[in-house]
This record gives C-alpha cells, structure tokens and sequence, in this order.
C-alpha cells in the first residue's frame, strides 16, 4: 500500500516492544527506522516523539552522548511544531541525560525550564481542575529531580529545598486564590512564577530570626527520604535510608502504625476516653488512588518502558505489609514499638540540630498521614511532649498567608473569628453503596467546646454543623478546629445533612428546591426523563400526573 505514516506508526510500536522486554538495540533498530521514515514524509511531530524514544533507548544503553543528541534534535523539533508536552519530556530526559554525564549546572538549566514550560501549561488551564491534576501527576517528579541535582552539585541545600517546596500543594494555592480571596499577592507570585524561590528564600529569612522555632522540610526523592533542618542560621539536610535499609519498609511501617493506633482505640472499648473518628472507604472500593503515591514512573520520562519486572505500587506494598503482619497492642516502652521505629527514623538523625520548643513539620506523600506528634523516644517520651508542633502542606503556602496584612485580635478572640466544629450528627447515610450510622462523638464534642471557649466562640456541635453553615463560616475564619468523623485517604471529613432540605419540607417545597439546582439542565426538563420524583427527606412518590399538576410551579417559582 505504501503508507509511509502507518509504517512508521508499526516501528515506533515495534520499539516500545523492544524495549519492553529488555531487546534494546532491536528497539533502538525499529526506533530509527520509524527516524528514517519521519523524516522522509517530514513529520516533524513524529521526529520529535521518536527521538525521544531513541534517546531513552540509548540512555538505557548507557550511551548518554548519544542520548544527548537525540534529547536535542527532539527538542528543536518540538519548539518548531509547539507540541509543549514534547518539549518537556525532551527537557526533562535531557536534564536526566546531563546528569549522568556529571554536567549538572546543564541538568539544572534544563529541569528549571521544563518546570517553566509545565507551569505555562498549568497557568493556561485556568479552573480546568481534573487536568491540572494530570498535568500535576506528570510534572511533580520534575521538581524533585531539580532538588537532587541541586544536592548533587554541592552547596546548595537551600535551593534545593524551594525547588522540592516549589512542586507542592498546587491545589491548595488555587484555592488560596480563586476562593479565599488572598488574591493580590498570589496573582504578584504567579506573574512572576521565577521569583518564587526568592519569595519563599524571604519567608525562611522570618523564620530564622524566631530562635524558639525549628522547621523539619520532608521530600521523597528517589526511593530516599530527605529531611531539611532548619534552625536560626543553620540548615542542614540528611537522608535516609544511609545504611542500606529498605526504603518500602518506612511506608509500610507508617500504614501498620496507623492501623495499630486505631485498632488500639477500639480495644479499650466504648467507655474509655478514646474515641474512633475513622470512617475508612471499603476496602474493595477501588474508585480511588492514593493521591500521594508520586512515583518517578509518573515523571515527564514515563514514555520509557520497563526493562525488568514493574516494581509494586506504594499502595500494592502498604496493602501487603499490612496482610502479612499481625497487628500488635502499642506499648511504647518495647523497643520494637512502631512509634519509636518512626521517631528513630524520622526524629532521631536530625535532632541536634533541633533548637527551641516549636516544630514546624512540612511532611509529603505517606508522610501527610502520619500523627507526629504521637511518635515517642526511646525514654518513652512523645514528641509532643517535647515540642509544640504545627503541620503545613508547604512552604510557599506559608509564604502567600503570611503577606496578607495584619490584624490584630480584638478582646482575645481572633481576627476574623474562629470555626471550630465538634461531634456532628451524621445520621444514616450511603457510603460506597451501604448504609452506614456513624457514630456520636460526645469526646469531640467536649474537645470542641473547650478549644471555643479559649478562642472566645461558639463550636458548631450536632446538628448545627451542616456543611452550608461550615462553609459560610469558612472564608472568614482565621483559626479552625475540627473534630468529627473522617476519611485521611480521601481527605474527608463527615457533617451534618443540611436541614433545610431534608426536614419540614412539604413535597411541593422540595420539588422546587431541587428544580433551582437542576433545572439548568435541558434534558431535565422533560416529563418523562424525572418521573417519577422522590422528594428529598420524604417517603412520598410522585407519578406522572402529580409531577403535571404541579409542573407549571416547579418552573415559575
């Protein structure tokens, strides 16, 4: 037939075969005939994307010049055509390339402008949120790339942690901005995305001259957790594992310490003053992932195929560890306890360099769940008795909320008052296809109405806390405790039904109100596509000939 194009096609997936299964130069072969191909009928697209699967294959060859060559060729192709997605991997991988070669000023020019070119691409999406988040899964191993060059060419532990900062938290900042209105200055920081690092290097300055404070930065980088110390005019940064352990093994240690403090929790029994705030996802419901599970494979390099066996999943390897080990009752006295494991893991190597009574924690991927404050040493001393400790997702986040003006607080109660919710009543609810009741929180509640009665409010208790009142509440608030039901893997916490819609409401009523939220689609304007109708709250059904009696009603409210 003499398709030139499908030709080339069948080569460029003949060399992902290849290099699939571990055959390289039958894959560097296919790969440079569909080269050859692409530049006889002067597909430029197709130049690009090929040449970057040659320079994986050659990469994986060792033969990094070659490789270089190749990254190159890609990357002018890619600029000609404006094919962004192209231009970052070639970058990327180029970055990668420049490293093995030990030209790491070359590395560090080329991951900072692929992370330029991710975020123009993320700038441009605008609330697109579903992409920005596959766009976050491409890019993020990019900053931690950045990071380790930036250790690896020496003495430049601070640049690094803003590079390893830089990547996190994206969400949250869009919400900063389109939500809570801290506007001004995040629209300054995202003009000018390149001062960054200094902002947030500005920041650090503020949290050095606070001698009573120490801040503990953590970054998974490369099967290694790195942990930055910094305190006053020091920064020191130290890695783990060092001694050849298993780096699987602190995730599955963090997950077998979460599921032996809950499984605690349940042994001493109702009566105890412990309650269980845990309302976990079924565990067949696979609608979810682990939205920390942040490998290197998700990285703008992941065209390149595995040449052995794939390695497990974080969630695959957590899932295992937790199968395979029999829960123990925590006793913090045993040296073989999980919370002292963590604290000589995590704790332990950097606490020299602790100074003061005040931990700023800056966790990441599995470390977000994990309880600092509940993790002991070997004296059988917590953390928390130790210091006073404060989580943050990032950084920069810090940064943005700390250059809105200041207020100062009137009559001991905060700036803009404080949302504390405590024990809401949940009632029957459908959680992954079955009805469950959560339970009642009278422990929460107590907690929640003594931290009110410190902050000079009201807690939000029971009842009261429905989500429309919690959110009213939100973008105001300056200080928010919450103590209720919730899912960690999800981010979830469980409140309140709305009371408005589902109590005292007569069947007109809820007709009407559920119209206002639906009617702005067109397909529900037909009779037959929303009959019958069950109303909210109600065990009433409504057929056909109730729903046109009252139809004219329900659309002229």
């Amino acid at each position: 037939m003499g398709d030139r194009r499908a030709q080339a096609t069948a080569y460029s997936g003949l060399g992902n075969a290849y290099h699939a299964l571990g055959d390289l130069d039958a894959a560097r072969s296919a790969f440079q005939q569909c080269l050859d191909l692409g530049k006889e009928i002067g597909d430029r697209m197709l130049l690009a994307s090929v040449e970057v699967n040659l320079g994986l294959v050659c990469s994986s060859q060792k033969d990094y010049k070659t490789s270089l060559i190749y990254y190159q060729s890609s990357l002018r192709h890619a600029k000609k055509t404006g094919n962004k997605l192209t231009v970052c991997k070639a970058l990327s991988n180029k970055g990668i390339c420049l490293g093995q070669l030990r030209d790491f000023n070359g590395a560090i020019a080329s991951f900072e402008n692929c992370i330029k070119e991710w975020e123009d691409i993320r700038e441009n999406l605008g609330n697109e949120d579903n992409l920005k988040i596959s766009i976050a899964d491409l890019h993020t191993a990019d900053y931690k790339l950045l990071a380790s060059t930036l250790l690896l060419a020496g003495n430049q532990v601070e640049a690094a942690m803003l590079a390893a900062d830089r990547g996190r938290a994206m969400a949250l900042k869009d919400l900063l901005h389109h939500k809570f209105e801290v506007k001004g200055e995040y629209a300054k920081i995202k003009q000018q995305s390149a001062e960054i690092p200094s902002r947030v290097s500005n920041f650090l300055d503020k949290l050095r001259v606070d001698p009573t404070l120490t801040t503990l930065f953590y970054s998974v980088i490369d099967e290694s957790v790195f942990t930055w110390v910094l305190s006053g005019s020091h920064l020191n940064v130290t890695e783990w594992p060092d001694n050849g352990e298993d780096f699987w093994s602190i995730m599955a240690l963090v997950d077998i310490t979460l599921a032996e403090i809950r499984n605690d929790i349940l042994q001493q029994g109702a009566g105890s003053a412990a309650e269980d705030r845990l309302l976990l996802a079924s565990e067949t419901d696979s609608s979810f992932e682990d939205i920390f599970d942040v490998q290197r494979s998700k990285s703008s390099n992941q065209s390149e195929h595995a040449t052995g066996a794939e390695k497990p999943s974080f969630q695959a390897i957590r899932e295992a560890a937790l199968r395979s080990l029999p829960l123990k009752p925590i006793d913090i006295g045993n040296p073989a306890c999980s919370l002292r494991r963590l604290y000589n893991i995590l704790i332990k190597p950097v606490e020299r360099h602790i100074q003061g009574k005040k931990l700023l924690i800056i966790p990441e991927t599995f470390l977000y769940s994990l309880p600092f404050s509940a993790l002991v040493d070997d004296n059988s001393v917590f953390l928390s008795q130790k210091y006073s400790i404060q989580i943050c997702t990032s950084l920069e986040t810090l940064a943005i909320i700390s250059e809105r003006p200041k207020r100062e607080p009137v009559g001991g109660a905060p700036v803009g008052g404080a949302l504390v919710i405590g024990n809401p009543l949940v009632g029957r609810v459908c959680r992954g296809g079955k009805e469950i009741s959560p339970c009642e929180l009278p422990g929460a509640q107590k907690e929640a109405e003594k931290v009110a009665s410190y902050l000079h409010t009201t807690a939000l208790t029971q009842h009261q806390a429905t989500k429309s009142r919690v959110v009213s509440h939100l973008v105001k608030a300056s200080v928010i405790h919450i103590a209720a039901h919730g899912d960690p893997s999800r981010g979830e916490i469980f409140l309140a039904p709305n009371p408005d819609l589902t109590r005292n409401m007569s069947v007109c009523e809820a007709l009407q109100q559920s119209m206002i939220l639906m009617r702005g689609n067109k397909e529900l304007k037909s009779i037959s596509k929303w009959a019958p109708f069950y109303a909210i709250g109600e065990d009433v059904k409504l057929t056909d000939e109730d729903i046109k009696q009252i139809k004219e009603k329900a659309f002229t409210f």
